[in-house]
């Protein structure tokens, strides 16, 4: 006599939800501290038996939420602070344009100090890659995706995990479907163009190491993403 199909509702999560379990249990319980090394790629895709790329996906997530960190040649790590607790919907619809735009421009073209000194070879090759990427993307969407992407590898190369909790929550928020409107309408094909040529001037500072260049670069990019978004 055979055995009775299992039914799907018993069946065991695949190795993605796997891992987005174990990262949420070791998370949330404390049991992962702030600052601690997470396994790397290669070992988390053998242990749950799926692709890298799945493995990034799940990692993506979490550091959406400001609650790892990852840093091109160091790792990924456990965030330092209290940052690592996730923003609810509630604390996202609360922040105005005009709040996380004056955040942005006090942090982000501060950052360049830290970016010309810490930043990486490696560092840079993934920022060009993603720059190139943009200068190719086909559309809005794919060019907002890739400016997120951006962005954080900047904060990435500074390697200061604070700062990059930080930078992650305010990506967070950049993300969020609640701020889909507020995204397109800063967004056109003009300003598209000139959001990649200004990304192209960033790195370019960043290649030369030029301090000052970058913080203007870094600024002048976030005043015109200010002004596109009708705060002036």
């Amino acid at each position: 006599m055979q055995n009775a199909p299992v039914a799907d509702d018993m069946a065991l999560p695949d190795g993605e939800e796997r891992l987005r379990q174990e990262l949420e249990a070791n998370l949330s319980s404390g049991a992962w501290p702030g600052g601690m090394r997470l396994p790397t790629e290669r070992v988390l895709s053998e242990k749950f038996g799926i692709g890298r790329v799945r493995v990034r996906r799940v990692l993506d997530v979490f550091e959406r939420e400001g609650r790892i960190t990852r840093t091109v040649g160091r790792g990924t790590f456990v965030s330092r602070t209290d940052l690592s607790t996730p923003m609810s919907d509630a604390d996202i619809k609360s922040v105005s344009p005009e709040d996380l735009m004056d955040v942005r421009l006090m942090i982000e073209p501060q950052m360049a100090d830290l970016l010309v000194r810490r930043a990486s070879e490696a560092d840079l090759g993934h920022i060009r890659d993603l720059v190139a990427l943009g200068r190719r993307s086909r559309s809005m969407a794919e060019f907002e995706e890739l400016d997120h992407r951006f962005h954080m590898a900047l904060t990435e190369a500074a390697k200061n995990t604070y700062l990059t909790g930080i930078i992650a929550r305010i990506q967070a928020v950049r993300q969020s479907q609640a701020w889909s409107t507020v995204r397109r309408r800063g967004l056109t094909s003009d300003r598209q163009r000139t959001y990649q040529d200004q990304h192209e001037a960033i790195v370019a500072a960043l290649e030369a190491r030029d301090t000052d260049a970058l913080r203007a670069a870094l600024r002048r990019h976030l005043m015109d993403v200010r002004r596109n978004l009708g705060l002036g």
